[in-house]
């Protein structure tokens, strides 16, 4: 009858630690806004040249030598999680050099996490742009 009893005592306990276990190797996927391409789209006045964004803190760069106004230069790759690291931007324009930077871009309050976005900037005039996060057309 004791041995029984701490059997039964010993069997819970061990339903109880691999629940426990099962519950700590429960892999969590990650949240957040997921985007698999980076769009420039000048919509100035002029061309802008030698563009670079840069992930400060990773060093990664993003480039394109010339975009004609009314034009875009865009970059597709595998999907990533928007992080908000600190970036820059430089470019050409006007014949002067600008930069802007860092900053964080953040992920927009009413994102879709089922949808997979495309970051763009969009140039305006001298030193004016905005980011926004369009649905990835890749």
């Amino acid at each position: 009858m004791k041995v029984a009893l701490f059997f039964t005592k010993l069997l819970k306990l061990l339903l109880l630690a691999i629940g426990i276990g099962a519950c700590a190797n429960k892999v969590v996927e990650p949240t957040g806004l997921r985007f698999n391409s980076v769009e420039i789209l000048n919509l100035s006045s002029r061309d802008i040249y030698n563009v670079k964004i840069e992930v400060t803190k990773f060093h990664h760069k993003f480039m394109c030598g010339i975009i004609l106004h009314r034009s875009m230069c865009m970059n597709g790759f595998s999907e990533r999680r928007l992080q908000e690291n600190d970036i820059e931007i430089t470019w050409e324009q006007y014949g002067r050099q600008y930069r802007v930077g860092p900053f964080k871009v953040s992920t927009p309050a009413n994102y879709d996490p089922s949808t997979v976005y495309s970051a763009t900037f969009v140039f305006t005039e001298k030193r004016v742009f905005e980011v926004q996060f369009k649905p990835s057309s890749y």
